[in-house]
Formats: structure tokens, C-alpha cells, sequence
């Protein structure tokens, strides 16, 4: 169950870290143009 659930923690975090990088991206994108 542990192994599970860390794994779960970090499916999350990477999801997050994508997202945050998607914004970051697309204010870089708009600043840009």
C-alpha cells in the first residue's frame, strides 16, 4: 500500500509541475508576441 501511494504522490506532483510549466510557458509565449 505504501509503494502505491507514494507513487500516487508523485504522479501528482509531476502533474503539477507540468501544469505550473504550461502556464509559465504561455505568459513566456505572450510576453514574447
Amino acid at each position: 500500500m505504501e509503494t502505491i501511494g507514494s507513487g500516487l504522490v508523485i504522479k501528482l506532483r509531476l502533474k503539477s509541475q507540468l501544469a505550473i510549466l504550461k502556464m509559465l510557458w504561455q505568459i513566456y509565449w505572450l510576453l514574447l508576441n
